[in-house]
């Protein structure tokens, strides 16, 4: 197969563990090229496979993203599928899961224009610290930890926010600070996991913040509660499910359908997977 794997213009695939994915797909006898999103001139058709990878700029960039994307028409094979990746782009899907029973924060999406306030919010929320983002974002950009007894301090910064974009408030959940799992599927099937553990005062898990990332198997609640999200999702080709254990019970903190990190350093293999799934 000759394969697209999308990235963006300021990123070096080279320097991401995907430079595993490279390497497994050429030892599987594919072709493949890194083509940023945005790339003038890229025939996007003559690729057998495009797939949403390191494209890490694009909740900065969503007008243009979402161009980019109606552009491809239906003779790109784009994976995961246009519709899928509609669904994940914002986190009302967060709603979705709790509407369906799957375990979610508690939470509250605040269109763009919305005169709510933190106050008001908080309230509705029962009190305590809130975690504050936009709807669309990535690597925990513009997210903000509002204290219990601070929102009149945040709601300046809340408001220019929702002046700008959608947002999700949601509840502020403490067993955080001992770690974030993260769970890979490939075509709906469970591979791999990994635990994200903040740094010394710290609640966002990325390595920009300090966070440490270990191989491990998961508990078990975790599992069931992750193939009952991606199912409302159908079956990707890859998946990554974001998750807390609170107070021993699993819940969901994101599906990551676009252009997860999906950890292949700490499981090589998982490469290999990665690039069956491409392939079928």
């Amino acid at each position: 197969m000759r394969i697209a794997l999308v990235t963006a213009k300021h990123i070096d695939p080279a320097r991401t563990d995907d430079a595993l994915l490279s390497a497994a797909l050429a030892e599987q006898g594919h072709s493949f090229d890194w083509q940023a999103w945005d790339a003038e001139g890229v025939r996007w058709q003559d690729y057998d496979r495009v797939v949403l990878r390191s494209c890490w700029d694009y909740h900065r960039e969503l007008p243009r993203f979402s161009a980019w994307l109606d552009s491809l028409g239906e003779d790109v094979s784009l994976v995961n599928p246009l519709p899928m990746v509609r669904e994940n782009l914002h986190k009302r899907y967060l709603l979705t899961l709790a509407a369906a029973g799957v375990p979610v924060p508690p939470l509250r999406l605040v269109t763009q224009g919305s005169g709510a306030t933190l106050g008001t919010l908080q309230a509705e929320l029962g009190g305590g610290e809130l975690v504050v983002k936009p709807a669309v974002s990535g690597s925990a950009w513009r997210t903000l930890r509002v204290a219990a007894d601070g929102a009149s301090a945040a709601e300046a910064g809340f408001a220019a926010l929702v002046t700008e974009r959608d947002a999700i408030v949601q509840r502020f959940v403490p067993e955080i600070r001992e770690g974030e799992y993260s769970l890979m599927f490939f075509r709906g099937r469970y591979s791999h996991a990994v635990l994200k553990t903040p740094a010394q005062g710290e609640f966002r898990c990325q390595a920009e913040y300090g966070g440490i990332v270990s191989a491990l198997a998961p508990p078990a609640p975790l599992c069931a509660t992750a193939e009952r999200a991606l199912a409302l999702f159908g079956t990707p080709a890859y998946a990554r499910i974001d998750m807390v254990l609170s107070a021993g019970r699993a819940m969901v903190m994101e599906v990551e359908l676009i252009e997860p990190v999906l950890f292949f350093t700490q499981y090589r293999a998982a490469a290999l997977s990665m690039a069956e799934s491409l392939a079928a």
